[in-house]
């Protein structure tokens, strides 16, 4: 999927930067120990959840189905494409969400 993807040195720590600047809510883990999610806080836009799964006793990111579900807009704000569904509904349920997709403090 990220073959053809060129991420420069730059890039990456930008990345770093903004994620060290927000804090994680406790990991969130499915009731069959098979996916988890590493979600911030509704007011920490500019960082979006890690959605993983377990596979061969290791947890991976799931990247695929990151790319189907989070989208990114205006100052790099993060949002759904659509309401959780599937797997990772379980970790976001206590969530409102606008209709574009943003979650908003309840």
């Amino acid at each position: 999927m990220l073959a053809d993807r060129v991420v420069t040195p730059a890039q990456m720590d930008a990345i770093n930067r903004t994620y060290r600047s927000c804090r994680p809510e406790p990991t969130r883990v499915d009731a069959r120990g098979r996916r988890a999610v590493i979600r911030y806080g509704v007011e920490q836009r500019r960082c979006a959840p890690w959605l993983l799964v377990r596979e061969d006793d290791r947890w991976r990111l799931d990247l695929v189905e990151s790319q189907r579900a989070i989208r990114f807009g205006a100052g790099n704000a993060w949002h759904f494409a659509e309401r959780p569904e599937g797997p990772y509904a379980f970790a976001f349920s206590d969530w409102r969400l606008d209709r574009n997709g943003f979650p908003r403090p309840n």
